[in-house]
């Protein structure tokens, strides 16, 4: 599989659990090889992507990790996945009981 990013100057490709990175003629190594029921999407802006998965199937904990791209390679952003599931957790509130918000 591959994955381009919406400017198509990066690529995301999968090759069984061998998950690489191509920017610019460079390919970088990753370790999301062999994350379990993994989604990746890209920013907008082609700068970060995002990937989200869960340990052991659906009803195992859900993860999200967001990585920066540039020129120099690719870099985790550290403890993104509780920044995303405060918000979620806040918007599924204010869904489940909108009167209370």
């Amino acid at each position: 599989m591959s994955f381009y990013s919406p400017d198509r100057d990066k690529l995301i490709e999968v090759i069984e659990t061998n998950v690489t990175l191509r920017v610019n003629g460079k390919v970088y190594e990753t370790d999301l090889g062999a994350k379990h029921d993994a989604e990746l999407g890209w920013a907008p802006d082609s700068s970060r992507f995002f990937v989200t998965w869960t340990e052991t199937g659906e009803l195992g904990p859900w993860h999200t990790q967001v990585y920066a791209v540039d020129d120099a390679g690719i870099r985790e952003i550290p403890n993104i996945g509780e920044i995303a599931q405060k918000d979620f957790e806040h918007r599924v509130s204010r869904v489940s009981d909108p009167e209370g918000v």
